[in-house]
């Protein structure tokens, strides 16, 4: 977490600061990462830094944090489609958003990949930390598909909300296996190793498991999502 003095900076020093260190950590891995990169681009002293987090670590987990938070802002954001189809099709529209993420803010998603991919000495508690920032929304999903009548109320909330964010956390790792991606290429920026006619064929057999899975048994249920068309 920032210290206050950190908050109490004008937005646009702040916005200036998460710039620089952003582009700092989203390019290199975390050993080569420097402060002192940072308050050379910025122009500050470097014990300005200590001032608003603790160290380094203190800095780049409030980044994957931020990260992670503005993914999940983004799919939010975002126009789901039509709720008619159902929580399963949702359900792959917020795996297909997740990847689309990585496309609009690059270098945020770097900072992600780097989390997942990477050699930082902590990463124990940087994967747990993205899985904790996202189980509140799957939490929402399940609750809303539970209200729609299309999940089954006996499920238990929070071990069902557990399996999904797992599931959704971990699905790059599955999806760099595989598609045989390069993750050092994604940690990198280069996307152009991704097929996304395979990846959305793969989002599609995830919704399809989870249908089978979670669905609540009436022969009045909403369709598969293999049986939907957009």
């Amino acid at each position: 977490m920032p210290k206050q003095t950190f908050l109490n900076l004008p937005e646009t020093k702040r916005k200036a600061f998460l710039d620089a260190a952003i582009e700092e950590f989203a390019g290199r891995d975390y050993a080569s990462a420097s402060i002192s990169h940072i308050v050379a681009q910025l122009g500050i002293a470097k014990g300005s830094v200590y001032q608003y987090f603790e160290d380094k670590r203190d800095l780049y987990l409030y980044l994957i944090d931020l990260a992670s938070r503005e993914r999940i802002m983004f799919v939010q954001s975002a126009g789901p489609p039509d709720s008619q189809k159902g929580f399963f099709i949702y359900t792959q529209w917020l795996l297909e958003m997740g990847a689309r993420f990585g496309f609009e803010h690059p270098r945020l998603n770097q900072i992600i990949y780097r989390a997942m991919f990477g050699d930082a000495p902590f990463r124990d508690d940087m994967l747990r930390q993205m899985k904790e920032s996202s189980l509140g929304l799957i939490r929402q999903i399940i609750m809303q598909g539970i209200a729609a009548g299309e999940i089954n109320p006996d499920l238990d909330l929070d071990m069902t909300a557990y399996l999904l964010n797992l599931i959704t956390n971990e699905f790059g790792n599955y999806l760099v296996s595989k598609l045989a991606i390069d993750p050092q290429r994604l940690i990198e920026g280069d996307y152009a190793q991704l097929d996304i006619e395979a990846t959305r064929g793969i989002f599609t057999k995830a919704a399809e498991f989870m249908w089978h899975g979670l669905a609540k048994r009436s022969s009045s249920i909403v369709e598969t999502p293999s049986s939907v068309r957009n």
